[in-house]
């Protein structure tokens, strides 16, 4: 997962955590905020936002999203499709 958010106690700063499960889904999370980057922030601009993203053992290059949103509302739409 990829999360983007604002500390409430330094509005102006953003703080971005990447994290998943094992070695490879941390791995696989930083890959691809790190090469998709400009296409997220087309996407969500200056907002916070949650990016889940599937990845294949071993694999970081083969990270893809699989929900992509900038609200709690969001993500629980799209996980329930």
């Amino acid at each position: 997962m990829i999360l983007k958010g604002h500390p409430q106690n330094m509005p102006e700063r953003n703080w971005i955590a990447c994290g998943g499960y094992g070695e490879w889904g941390t791995s696989g999370a930083a890959w691809y905020l790190a090469r998709r980057w400009r296409d997220i922030y087309k996407k969500f601009g200056n907002k916070s936002f949650a990016i889940f993203v599937k990845v294949e053992g071993q694999r970081d290059e083969s990270a893809d999203p699989i929900i992509m949103a900038a609200s709690p509302e969001e993500i629980e739409s799209q996980a329930r499709d």
